[in-house]
């Protein structure tokens, strides 16, 4: 049986929750369990103390529901003790509205919170700490990587933007492997960037009409205020992929020394300074007035 106010009864209970239990700051709903780690690393140090987290809810139907999609249901009854995190995905550069802490609504700027975990300073900095023996410079690898990426990029989101389907996520996140061999990433992965070039060149000519009809230097001014550059672009691309083309990567880089890439580099931690995305997240946070 639908419950067309299940939304607003369950916002209530947690609004309330911090007045009855003076222990817990606020109640935060995240996509999904995994997000803790992250969003509790930031409120944390924004404003230490308890916070209960919820990872799922119920729908209209009665199921426990998770993702962003089910966060923003909550959209019209949210406050100081009751807010969501949610992965910005497209929605920050599209501008979609009221995303933002004034509707306490906190989110990634990066495509989702996997972004920030391969952030270069933090990457460099995790495999120094951990002692990684490797020739890979993993900074030159995301700085070339961002410039080829910038041009599909703006194309999507002009597409996106427009809704005229021209390119789709799927066509774009193809481009990127999830996999590579050991030889492509001699010389810091050269040749492993050459051949996501050469996917990313196919697929700027598949659509070269319709390109040939934009102006990418007006698509580029436009994003470039909302702080997308060809030097970041690698942290608004699809974390998932972004995320295992890495730990892969690492993978190959860590046989012979007992590290596990993921969980000793990748998930170590990131920095929380340097860098325009996480600051605007620390911005937010610190906007709610906890």
């Amino acid at each position: 049986m639908l419950n067309p106010n299940i939304y607003k009864s369950q916002a209530e209970y947690w609004k309330n929750l911090p007045i009855i239990d003076r222990s817990i700051k606020a109640c935060v709903h995240l996509e999904d369990e995994e997000d803790i780690f992250f969003w509790n690393t930031i409120l944390q140090k924004c404003d230490a103390g308890k916070y209960h987290y919820i990872p799922y809810s119920k729908s209209k139907e009665g199921h426990d529901t998770h993702g962003c999609e089910q966060c923003l249901k909550f959209l019209p009854f949210l406050s100081d003790t009751f807010f969501i995190c949610i992965d910005s995905d497209y929605r920050y550069l599209l501008q979609q509205p009221n995303i933002d802490a004034k509707h306490y609504v906190l989110q990634t700027y990066t495509y989702s919170w996997e972004n920030h975990l391969c952030e270069k300073s933090s990457l460099k900095a995790n495999c120094k700490s951990v002692g990684l023996i490797s020739n890979f410079d993993f900074s030159f690898f995301l700085s070339e990587l961002s410039h080829i990426l910038y041009k599909p990029l703006l194309i999507l989101l002009h597409s996106k933007q427009h809704d005229d389907k021209e390119i789709t996520d799927k066509e774009f996140n193809g481009c990127l492997p999830k996999q590579c061999h050991r030889k492509e990433l001699e010389d810091s992965g050269k040749q492993l960037l050459a051949n996501i070039l050469g996917r990313f060149t196919e697929l700027i000519d598949k659509h070269k009409p319709y390109i040939e009809e934009l102006n990418l230097d007006n698509e580029s001014k436009r994003y470039e205020q909302l702080g997308l550059t060809e030097d970041n672009a690698y942290l608004h691309i699809r974390g998932h992929n972004l995320f295992d083309l890495l730990g892969y990567i690492g993978k190959l880089l860590c046989r012979e020394q007992e590290l596990h890439f993921k969980d000793d580099i990748l998930k170590r931690g990131f920095k929380t300074e340097n860098y325009w995305e996480i600051l605007h997240i620390i911005s937010d946070v610190k906007s709610l007035g906890l």
